[in-house]
């Protein structure tokens, strides 16, 4: 089978030949490229083993320096809408104290938000869309979309402090500023989907809403400000026949129910640490539903665990949320720079050595 071949398997629920492998990122790929003795991003993503490539439409705007640097030194290249909004240049804030403007901090008024300069779709080139697909010869899954956020996007808006006093005391600015995000990924997204021709497997996008013992809000409170965004963000990507694979970290199960009924997919990140997210319950509950990614816990174990132990806990999530299909095995979340090579480097190894072994569970 091709990689894209066991994605697109994995996410039907059939079990492909050999167990598929994503990142969400490595944000420092200098001592990947030295270990493996190689040059180029690509050569990376093949020894690793990334079955999925993203394609992202060019920005025709002179990029921040945080961007630059963020797409020269990381494994994707995948400028996304967050930042572009003239909120945090890139880098997620979420509060005036990380120092970054914050547009609607001292705003009393929905016409306010109306008159900010809002992004537009037209400043982003989608015309090298189909020939970036092109290059890869149906050879991997090709996903579309990224991080871009709806809830995060008004944390950045307003700061999360702020954001959170108003769902309850000023919801009317609160919906103003989501309707108004909703606008621009809607026009976006169609643009981008369009360009794709036909040959995009996967739509991507994600939102963070739960903390690691729970939610942050209060699933009604989800369901009336949030989900009736996503059931039209979700359709859109249907009508163009892509899978929604959707990240969101911490404790989500309260609201993965109502995910999967709107058309979630594969959930990233599968942070299968936490209480709650418990492998041998969530494949119970949900695995006739959805495709898992991540799993491998990029909190402890690869960071502060020993080869040995990533090695145990590769086995242990394939074993438990392989069966039968329906997991991508990767890092619940970025490789960071201080993470030890040699336990990145034994879970790559862990899961070349299991597709050795033959994909049988």
């Amino acid at each position: 089978m091709t990689n894209r071949q066991r994605i697109l398997a994995t996410i039907n629920h059939e079990l492909p030949d050999e167990i598929p492998t994503h990142f969400i990122n490595i944000d420092e790929i200098s001592p990947y490229l030295q270990h493996y003795n190689l040059v180029t991003k690509e050569e990376l993503a093949d020894e690793i083993g990334v079955c999925i490539r993203r394609i992202w439409p060019d920005y025709k705007k002179e990029l921040s320096e945080v961007e630059a640097n963020r797409l020269n030194t990381g494994l994707y290249e995948d400028l996304k809408p967050i930042g572009l909004f003239g909120t945090s240049g890139g880098v997620d804030s979420y509060s005036a104290e990380a120092g970054h403007a914050i547009p609607f901090f001292d705003i009393k008024t929905v016409k306010e938000i109306e008159n900010y300069t809002w992004p537009n779709p037209d400043d982003w080139d989608f015309s090298k869309i189909n020939d970036k697909i092109e290059k890869y010869n149906n050879r991997y899954a090709i996903m579309l979309g990224s991080w871009n956020p709806i809830f995060d996007q008004v944390f950045d808006f307003f700061s999360m402090d702020k954001a959170m006093e108003y769902l309850y005391l000023q919801p009317k600015l609160i919906e103003a500023t989501i309707a108004n995000i909703e606008d621009f990924y809607l026009k976006f997204y169609r643009k981008y989907f369009e360009a794709a021709n036909g040959k995009a497997d996967i739509f991507s996008m994600g939102d963070d809403f739960a903390g690691q013992n729970g939610m942050l809000i209060s699933p009604d409170m989800w369901k009336k400000f949030l989900k009736p965004t996503y059931i039209k963000i979700f359709a859109l990507a249907k009508e163009f026949d892509l899978y929604v694979w959707f990240h969101s970290c911490g404790v989500i199960e309260p609201v993965i129910g109502d995910l999967i009924d709107i058309g979630m997919d594969v959930w990233e990140t599968v942070q299968a640490h936490l209480p709650g997210n418990e492998p041998e319950y969530m494949k119970r509950e949900y695995g006739k539903n959805i495709t898992f990614f991540g799993a491998i816990n990029t909190q402890r174990t690869l960071p502060f665990g020993t080869p040995e132990e990533v090695r145990r806990e590769v086995k242990d999530r394939i074993r438990i949320l392989g069966k039968s299909g329906g997991y991508i095995c990767g890092p619940d979340h970025h490789i960071k720079s201080h993470f030890p090579i040699e336990n990145v480097i034994a879970m790559i190894d862990e899961i070349k050595s299991f597709r050795g072994e033959g994909y049988t569970i």
